[in-house]
């Protein structure tokens, strides 16, 4: 305990934002989308417009989207069956219409909530104030009660694909999300309404089908934290400064000083703070060899793992520019 006590003592933390790789690769041709919503009800527009959102908000767009109304208006006027798989005809006018590339669609939207109630006896103590003989006392008293229990069971379960423009299905992949929620109380109304907001749950499970599926397709970004070191050389506590301010070029002189003039352990923690300026600013196989120097000066769990971490970032780098074209 003393030593993990000291260890984290010994470091300071940052956090950023850093862009992962879709899990899946999507033709270069593609570089433009129609969304559109084939199964009509509240629960799949807010999960299609939550990926909608999300591939907007994105930082390393690997796709532009045309308006989900233009697309939603071009989808209605080829007029195809629904629950259909769209043929090239389908697919080729869609596009035209919509002026894109390739067409993400939430193709089937199914969404169940179940409500489930059972009781159950047990002894609760309650406290009562009495007055004997003009003085006040608390009494507790035990007594039977019927406890409610309520249950919510929300399944859903979306289904996605991407077509090209001629018609070949890209990708098609199912997604469920299933929660159960319970809680207690002593009616069957004080139950249900301890298990929360329903509308809410099931606004952010529709949400979440979208998000997941975006993830899917394109890059995303995620908040990561790294560990640095806070001290070795009074150089590397005014490079610190600068990070904390964010001024990432003062920060990256200031620790590259500091590595040059330092020695050993010093020397190390200051080549490491080096390659995390490196990884912040998004260069990521700078960053990675500058932290395997900082390692061979280290030798420590800490400057280890952070290279095991460059090299796991240098490979998703690698997958994300194919991705994005560069």
């Amino acid at each position: 305990m003393y030593v993990l006590f000291l260890m984290l003592a010994c470091t300071k933390t940052k956090r950023f934002d850093i862009t992962i790789p879709a899990e899946i690769n999507i033709d270069q041709e593609i570089k433009s989308l129609a969304p559109i919503n084939r199964e009509n009800s509240e629960e799949s527009e807010k999960s299609l417009n939550e990926l909608i959102r999300s591939m907007s908000d994105a930082r390393n767009p690997r796709f532009s989207l045309v308006d989900q109304k233009r697309a939603q208006s071009a989808y209605t006027s080829i007029g195809t069956e629904s629950g259909s798989i769209l043929n090239k005809d389908d697919t080729e006018r869609l596009c035209k219409r919509a002026d894109v590339t390739g067409i993400v669609s939430l193709e089937k939207f199914r969404y169940n909530k179940d409500w489930d109630f059972n009781t159950y006896q047990t002894t609760k103590e309650r406290r009562r104030t009495i007055t004997e003989d003009g003085k006040e006392r608390e009494q507790v008293i035990r007594e039977e009660v019927t406890m409610h229990r309520a249950s919510l069971d929300v399944d859903m379960e979306s289904n996605w694909k991407v077509y090209s423009c001629d018609g070949e299905i890209i990708d098609t992949h199912k997604k469920s999300s299933n929660r159960r929620l319970s809680a207690e109380g002593e009616s069957r109304s004080d139950a249900k309404d301890a298990v929360g907001e329903t509308d809410d749950i099931i606004d952010g499970m529709s949400k979440n089908l979208g998000l997941m599926y975006f993830r899917r397709i394109s890059p995303y970004e995620i908040s990561v934290e790294r560990k640095y070191y806070p001290s070795g050389h009074p150089k590397i506590k005014s490079g610190n400064e600068a990070l904390d301010e964010g001024n990432y070029a003062s920060a990256e002189t200031l620790f590259r000083q500091a590595s040059e003039e330092a020695t050993k352990k010093n020397k190390g923690k200051a080549l490491y703070n080096l390659a995390m300026v490196m990884e912040i600013t998004d260069r990521i196989g700078e960053a990675l060899e500058t932290a395997i120097n900082a390692n061979r000066y280290l030798q420590n769990n800490m400057s280890q793992t952070y290279v095991d971490i460059l090299r796991k970032r240098k490979k998703e780098r690698d997958e994300l520019n194919k991705q994005l074209g560069q």
